[in-house]
């Protein structure tokens, strides 16, 4: 038997539509851990708020256009290479940076991860 989560079990005793009191209590408890979700979803943890911080320092530590290796973020910024790597990639899906392949010989293929100019900045 395979395990199931509060609201696939909910929506089940909704699907069975065993009485209208039952249906509005999974409505009721589905509502419930919605609201629940989304408090936890706008709240940023301890170490989501440490991150903003050192992403913030990685903008304003790192040369504009140039590219770095994980390995060399981390070297310049202070923390681990997975450290670097993991906050690089959110300033890639936030559209401050952007990542591409470059063979490193004895290596092999690494992400190179450029910071993005703003658009303001450009015109300087």
């Amino acid at each position: 038997m395979t395990k199931m989560t509060q609201r696939e079990f909910l929506m089940e005793v909704k699907k069975a539509n065993i009485s209208d009191a039952l249906n509005e209590k999974a409505d009721e408890l589905i509502a419930g851990l919605d609201k629940r979700n989304a408090q936890k979803s706008a709240t940023q943890t301890k170490t989501q708020k440490e991150n903003e911080v050192l992403k913030a320092e990685m903008l304003n530590k790192l040369e504009k256009g140039k590219g770095y290796l994980a390995v060399e973020i981390a070297s310049v910024m202070g923390f681990s290479t997975s450290k670097a790597s993991a906050l690089a990639k959110q300033l890639v899906d936030s559209g401050k940076a952007t990542v591409c392949d470059v063979k490193v010989k004895g290596k092999g293929m690494q992400k190179c991860y450029t910071l993005t100019l703003a658009t303001d900045e450009v015109a300087e």
